[in-house]
């Protein structure tokens, strides 16, 4: 149960973590394109 729980919260803070770079990225490739 914990593994299953501890699985979902890294799934969660990965996609964070993705989704923060591609807004960086995007703002990035529009401030200097």
């Amino acid at each position: 149960m914990e593994y299953i729980y501890k699985k979902i919260v890294y799934n969660l803070y990965y996609i964070k973590l993705i989704e923060t770079i591609i807004k960086f990225d995007y703002v990035f490739y529009y401030h200097y394109s």
